[in-house]
């Protein structure tokens, strides 16, 4: 209350502050959000098209039932999943077989790899049809409050130059803070509470 009197005071209506930079804020992260429901909507249109045998053997990997039912429901999770999250998708498929067929398809470079610091390995399918370069890999997003990770699709891992002599394999990037909606819930509980 003193901090609103204070900027009340001085001219400055907190609360409407807040609200004009929270507009622009939502505003952007709307266009963002709206961008990448497009983008996942064109690869799940996609996922019925696709021909997964014949995308599993054009990375080296015999396609199997296991592999394309494991592929299938990792195309329909679209953003990164971990080994718990194909498991309660796939209950058919034991927990060892999952783990087994993701070190495979990382292997082959079908799935990257992410340490988000939580503790579990997540991953999220790779949507080139090489094997990526360190340039060509994109950022993570951890959020502190409901512990999502997501991809950033489109936020390539920045240059990063090391001393000579030495050969990069992978690079990881991870940005934390709050998703759009765990910051919505924060900004609507900060200005009910002011």
């Amino acid at each position: 209350a003193y901090f609103c009197a204070f900027h009340t005071l001085r001219g400055i209506d907190l609360c409407t502050a807040i609200n004009t930079w929270f507009f622009a804020y939502t505003t952007i992260v709307m266009d963002i959000y709206t961008k990448r429901m497009m983008y996942q909507l064109k690869h799940t249109m996609l996922s019925s098209k696709i021909n997964i045998p014949k995308y599993l053997n054009d990375y080296g990997i015999r396609p199997t039932a296991v592999r394309i039912i494991v592929f299938r429901a990792m195309y329909e999770l679209h953003d990164t999943f971990s080994l718990t999250d194909l498991e309660n998708t796939l209950d058919s498929v034991d927990k060892s077989t999952l783990f087994r067929t993701l070190s495979l398809f990382a292997q082959h470079h079908l799935v990257h790899k992410i340490e988000d610091g939580s503790g579990s390995t997540k991953y999220c399918l790779c949507r080139n049809d090489h094997v990526c370069r360190v340039d060509e890999l994109h950022c993570h997003f951890y959020c502190e409050s409901c512990h999502k990770t997501y991809c950033l699709d489109h936020t390539y891992i920045p240059m990063v130059h090391y001393p000579k002599g030495f050969e990069l394999h992978s690079a990881d990037y991870l940005l934390k803070g709050l998703c759009p909606d765990c910051r919505n819930k924060r900004h609507d509980w900060l200005c009910n509470s002011v």
